[in-house]
């Protein structure tokens, strides 16, 4: 980590729960969260749900409004397999992001679109990138959504064939520990990989990968 890293990351530690939530709290002893962001996708995300369900894991799958079109009918098999979705924005822009109204009008578009699939309003919000700003904290607040980012992530995106997701499940798991909110990507076939890798360790080691979801519904 270099300098700069490491001041986001304690600017980052300064902010109150209430706005941004990194990890979760003491009262999730030995529960490790999974998240993933960026799908639905209409190969990746059936697996992944598949490995879930045979962990009994329950995770949060934030969900970029636009990208619903490419597998509308998963969200309703993600939330009746008792996983939550969240809010991931509606355009997901990686680069410049919309003014503040714009990036509310965005945040209420993404709301509606799957509110509309779901019959429920996500509770639970991300930025694109994890990117933290004023803005990126206080229209979700406003909205009355939580923000979670994460505290610890594998980069699965980055994968180009399965030694690298091997390599980066093997590291993901050496690094674990109890109240980690782990980041994953199901729009990439190599998070599978990673997955089998990750599932078996946390059942080995008995860490709960079930009730984490439900201290952030609170």
């Amino acid at each position: 980590m270099n300098k700069q890293e490491s001041i986001r990351k304690k600017i980052k530690g300064m902010i109150p729960s209430n706005l941004l939530i990194q990890r979760l709290d003491h009262r999730a002893s030995n529960c490790v969260l999974l998240t993933f962001d960026d799908g639905p996708h209409p190969e990746v995300t059936p697996e992944v749900l598949k490995r879930l369900e045979k962990y009994e894991a329950r995770a949060i799958f934030f969900i970029p409004g636009r990208r619903i079109e490419k597998a509308p009918y998963l969200l309703k098999i993600i939330q009746e397999q008792g996983h939550l979705i969240g809010n991931h924005t509606y355009i997901h822009s990686n680069g410049n992001q919309p003014w503040f109204f714009e990036y509310w009008r965005d945040l209420i578009r993404c709301q509606e679109i799957i509110e509309q699939h779901t019959k429920q309003k996500p509770i639970l919000f991300r930025p694109a990138g994890g990117g933290v700003s004023f803005k990126t904290l206080l229209v979700p607040w406003f909205m009355g959504l939580k923000t979670v980012t994460w505290s610890l992530e594998v980069e699965d995106w980055r994968c180009r064939d399965i030694n690298q997701a091997q390599q980066r499940g093997t590291n993901l798991v050496e690094r674990l520990s109890s109240g980690d909110i782990i980041l994953l990507h199901d729009d990439n076939p190599f998070v599978l990989t990673i997955l089998d890798i990750l599932l078996p360790t946390l059942q080995s080691k008995k860490s709960d990968i079930s009730s984490g979801i439900k201290y952030l519904q609170k």
